[in-house]
């Protein structure tokens, strides 16, 4: 039974690797589908509301407003996408797709403006996507921009992952506050756990929401973890 160039292609899309790649198309090829076309000219909104974007690597500027993104852990992904966006992250992507309700587009690469995608409207394809996607938003976590402790004034509202070394750390009105240190630069952080007072002099990972108090910024914290090797920090050399 011949298998067609299509098929395997929408395989790729899905993330399918081998056997399963194989498998899809095999199914595929059973029968026709005038639903499916090929093309390079395509917007993510032809899936309608609600449309959930899988990419192992964003290379779109924007999405359309309320779009929900995952993508894996370290893929940079542009600031006016995060402001308009829901950004999931997680390592089990593969493959680049767009789905909706009724509409998938399946890239045959990273989503960009001219690569080629298939839109299709076959329901075994799109209930096949949307399943994908569904199981592994519900496991992913929220998408944190990598950035230095004096990059955090300009990401306000963002969800963040930083390194330094805890120079202090203190209780204040019921929370644990640390004063978290990057070649010289340092920002105070609220630690969810007061046990993270024990990492006073050692270099750690903070992962967490950048607020604002007295015009400057905050990192107020999801998790503090002790960091595998020490970043350069300017703070404990004085």
């Amino acid at each position: 039974m011949p298998v067609d160039f299509l098929d395997v292609g929408l395989g790729v899309a899905l993330g399918l690797a081998g056997a399963g790649a194989v498998g899809l198309a095999l199914a595929a090829s059973r029968r026709s589908r005038p639903e499916t076309t090929l093309t390079g000219v395509w917007a993510l909104d032809e899936v309608g509301p609600g449309a959930a974007l899988v990419t192992e690597r964003l290379a779109l500027p924007t999405v359309p407003a309320g779009t929900r993104v995952l993508v894996r852990p370290g893929a940079p992904v542009p600031v006016d996408v995060l402001q308009h966006a829901e950004v999931r992250m997680h390592p089990g992507v593969r493959g680049n797709f767009c789905v909706g309700e009724n509409d998938a587009l399946l890239f045959l690469g990273a989503p960009a403006p001219r690569t080629l995608a298939a839109h299709t409207r076959d329901p075994a394809l799109v209930g096949r996507a949307r399943s994908e996607f569904q199981r592994l938003w519900t496991e992913a976590s929220p998408y944190l921009l990598q950035l230095h402790v004096w990059d955090l004034a300009a990401h306000v509202g963002h969800d963040v992952e930083v390194g330094g070394v805890v120079l202090a750390a203190w209780e204040a009105e019921g929370h644990l506050v640390l004063t978290l240190s990057e070649e010289g630069h340092t920002v105070t952080v609220v630690s969810p756990d007061p046990r993270d007072a024990a990492l006073k002099g050692s270099p750690v990972r903070v992962a967490g929401r950048v607020r604002e108090s007295d015009g400057l910024p905050l990192l107020a914290a999801f998790r503090v973890e002790r960091a595998r090797a020490a970043p350069r920090t300017a703070g404990l050399d004085r």
